[in-house]
């Protein structure tokens, strides 16, 4: 880091100010040490400081970006449109949300969704007519570690949902998921929740 950039970063740390960390924040970005469409993301989900970045591509509920607008006013309206980022984005979303509302205590459940957002990026979409290619994130799915019985309804259904769409190959894992989980969960904790893993895979040590 610059020595402007330090300054800022220590304002952040001390004080949680978002435009101080949306100013180092732009300058990695524009010195390319982050990707831009990543940082896109994190602003879509309403991250303080990377919505700063990206004013200019918010209006009134509607975020400006992939050459057309996306609601993004609640996470019904965002969750659809997270597919525009690829489906390593969606997975790290659903991790995310899995990751934040294991209330039962798992260590190796915890430690298990970890690595399945680590390896997101290695999924593979099944092709027609064609055998399943394999990938890190589905031999790790396909291992099967059982779900506990003490595991809420939804814990459940969170990780059955997206172990199955990724056992599967299907072209966009994850959203489902998080469909799951809007249906449940206040709209704020979701937003949140989503950006568990995105925030780490976009901000880098800028985090």
């Amino acid at each position: 880091m610059d020595e402007r950039s330090r300054k800022d970063w220590n304002r952040y740390i001390r004080d949680g100010d978002p435009y101080a960390h949306a100013r180092v924040i732009k300058r990695a970005m524009q010195s390319k040490h982050l990707n831009v469409d990543r940082l896109a993301l994190c602003a879509y989900l309403k991250d303080p400081a990377c919505e700063l970045l990206f004013s200019d591509f918010v209006r009134a509920g509607c975020f400006l970006y992939f050459e057309h607008a996306m609601k993004n006013y609640e996470p019904k309206d965002i969750i659809p449109h997270i597919r525009k980022w690829g489906t390593e984005a969606t997975i790290l979303a659903a991790c995310g949300v899995i990751k934040c509302n294991l209330t039962s205590k798992s260590t190796e459940w915890s430690a298990n969704i970890n690595k399945m957002a680590k390896f997101a990026h290695t999924y593979k979409i099944a092709k027609p007519f064609f055998p399943k290619q394999p990938s890190l994130i589905g031999e790790l799915v396909s291992e099967e570690l059982p779900i506990p019985r003490r595991f809420s309804l939804l814990e459940k259904r969170l990780i059955r949902t997206l172990t199955q769409e990724i056992l599967w190959g299907i072209r966009i894992p994850g959203i489902s998921t998080l469909k799951v989980a809007n249906a449940e969960l206040d709209d704020d904790k979701l937003m949140r929740d989503m950006l568990f893993y995105i925030k780490p895979w976009a901000l880098k040590e800028y985090m």
